[in-house]
């Protein structure tokens, strides 16, 4: 799903188009590495959708985050999904 910003939703934060899951949300569930499958799969995303998170991050700066949470967030992705990049 490509990541979209909406006024009405999410105070305009970023999200996955037709979801009020934020990247902010999807980047700290990475960051905090305990649970991601269980997250991917109790909030219906894919590793598709994880990638477009990171992507966003990377291409924009995502000044919300610190860049060693979005580098851990990115390492941690790549190092349990490996096959799925």
């Amino acid at each position: 799903m490509p990541i979209v910003r909406n006024e009405t939703i999410c105070f305009n934060q970023p999200i996955l188009k037709g979801r009020r899951l934020t990247v902010y949300n999807i980047i700290s569930s990475l960051y905090h590495a305990d649970y991601i499958d269980e997250y991917i799969n109790d909030f219906e995303i894919t590793h598709q959708d994880v990638r477009e998170a990171i992507r966003y991050c990377k291409n924009t700066l995502c000044n919300e985050f610190k860049n060693s949470m979005l580098g851990t967030a990115m390492d941690v992705f790549f190092v349990h999904f490996p096959n799925k990049v």
